[in-house]
């Protein structure tokens, strides 16, 4: 293995965490927009409707994503044929998602207007669909800068047709043609890349590798399933319950917390191919990154969430004016599942990576058993802070599940007394936000990290030995970096541009089984 994988890893995280940085920030700015010209009931229909799109979408493509990244990142001669038979597999799962999304729509009492904008979600599925199986093959390759360079394209023209559509008087229908055009151009952009900067992409499709993909991919099809309904569950069964009006309230709160999952969902997609070899060569190494990766995780969230649910009436009413001030109360409750939110994916990517998918999957069929139990018990009667609620206890069960699954004894022991170092300097960091919360809201990031620097230090969050990997790991950063520059000037570097995928043979694919199979199997 390569002494600079550890910074591949991160160069990879930060790829991905950049892009959806920007696509997260640009969307924002585009929902407050929205938020305020549309008002809570048409903002409601538009949430709605987005939440059915990214729940089908999910639906389509569940699952594949997970075994492309890992299957091609073990032998990447066989791209063409998880990349071809994954195109067919998700275009007909997302001809039979549009068909149940429609159907769900007309059975619950929505508007008409509501309707016609899902009509037009369902057609976005397919290009949609087929573009996570590239960004899938993109991961594998480490390539992890033109998912980035794919979701900031198709953001750019979704949000500025969509905000351009509002402001000419367009309505609802309007936003989703405009998705239907994005996604087409997205899907193009990719299949460009992957020609160019890539492999010459060649279709290398058949019947039995499709049969053979479709049986390794039940058990992560199954898990994606229930994980996907887990995250959309909420607004569906909110609007079954109080309407689109409630969603709206709900949404305005939900997106400020989707904002802050960008850093740990980008963390753990790229190191998943990574811990995938880890666990293979090295046990030691991998229990070593993942204890630090999940304390670290901790570390920077806990202070945020704390900070945020102090201060969350300013941030509400300054983002989205009074008409939103039913959101406050959600709010205070949704953003404790950030931090859960930060923790349960790459958990739940440690379990794939060790071959126990099984076990993922028992987290989730539990947690959304327990989901959809309590949900019309809260929502019926408190509406969207009952749902809130409903999906916090929901999420921290499975956080509880995961955390004791994917941990050997004795990591889990270290984990929990280093969380407990945690929550003591972020009691600090809460002391200092509460007596400063009437402040200009521009200064209290600052003062809060700079109060949480010496408090990070005295709890001792971070042992004497990590500070010494990260010192030899910029050191090597550093050494590498000039090594490559001068291989650069003497021009002996690494050749650049495509990769042929053309004549590498087959392999069978017996051969790429891997532990997911075996514990399937078992």
């Amino acid at each position: 293995m390569p002494q600079n994988t550890e910074l591949r890893v991160i160069r990879n995280a930060f790829a991905l965490f950049w892009g959806r940085a920007f696509v997260m920030a640009f969307s924002f700015f585009f929902i407050i927009y929205a938020a305020r010209l549309l008002k809570a009931d048409d903002f409601g229909k538009y949430a709605l409707v987005r939440g059915y799109f990214e729940l089908f979408l999910s639906l389509s493509s569940a699952g594949l994503s997970n075994i492309i990244t890992r299957e091609i990142a073990k032998k990447r001669s066989m791209a063409g044929h998880y990349l071809s038979s994954s195109v067919v597999l998700v275009s007909g799962l997302a001809l039979v998602a549009g068909g149940i999304m429609l159907t769900v729509v007309y059975i619950f009492p929505y508007a008409t207007v509501t309707r016609a904008a899902a009509l037009l979600a369902c057609i976005a599925l397919v290009p949609a669909a087929i573009s996570v199986v590239f960004q899938a093959g993109f991961l594998a390759f480490e390539r992890a800068k033109f998912i980035s360079y794919g979701v900031v394209v198709e953001n750019l023209l979704r949000t500025n047709f969509s905000i351009l559509a509002l402001y000419m008087g367009y309505g609802l229908k309007a936003l989703f043609v405009v998705l239907i055009l994005a996604r087409v151009v997205m899907l193009l952009f990719y299949a460009l890349l992957w020609n160019r900067r890539i492999a010459t992409f060649t279709w290398a499709f058949d019947w039995s590798f499709l049969k053979q993909l479709v049986r390794d991919w039940r058990v992560f099809t199954l898990e994606s399933w229930l994980s996907d309904t887990f995250a959309n569950f909420d607004i569906i069964a909110l609007s079954a319950f109080h309407g689109e009006r409630a969603v709206g309230l709900y949404s305005a709160a939900s997106r400020i917390v989707g904002l802050g999952t960008i850093v740990a969902s980008s963390y753990a997609s790229a190191s998943f191919p990574y811990m995938s070899q880890l666990f293979e060569r090295s046990r030691e190494k991998f229990r070593r990154i993942s204890e630090s990766s999940i304390k670290y995780m901790m570390a920077i969230v806990l202070p945020a969430v704390v900070a945020l649910s102090i201060l969350s009436d300013r941030f509400i009413l300054l983002l989205y004016g009074r008409e939103y001030e039913g959101s406050i109360a959600i709010f205070r409750v949704l953003i404790w599942i950030l931090m859960l939110k930060f923790l349960n994916p790459y958990l739940s990517f440690l379990l794939f990576a060790q071959g126990r998918q099984n076990r993922s999957l028992q987290v989730i069929a539990v947690s959304l058993a327990f989901y959809v139990l309590i949900t019309p018990l809260l929502v019926s009667r408190w509406g969207g802070i009952g749902m809130a609620w409903a999906l916090l206890l929901s999420t921290f069960l499975a956080f509880c599940l995961y955390i004791v699954f994917a941990l050997e004894h004795d990591v889990l022991k270290r984990t929990i007394a280093a969380f407990g170092r945690i929550a003591l300097a972020t009691g600090g960091v809460g002391a200092l936000v509460m007596a400063l919360r009437d402040i200009p809201l521009v200064l209290i990031p600052g003062l809060a990290i700079l109060a949480y620097i010496p408090l990070f230090l005295i709890f001792r969050i971070s042992s004497p030995d990590e500070l010494r990997q990260l010192r030899k790991m910029a050191s090597r950063q550093h050494r590498d970096g000039e090594a490559g520059s001068k291989a650069a000037h003497a021009g002996t570097g690494p050749p650049e541009g495509p990769l042929s995928l053309a004549g590498l043979g087959d392999i069978p694919l017996a051969a790429e089984a891997g532990p997911a199979q075996g514990e399937a199997e078992r």
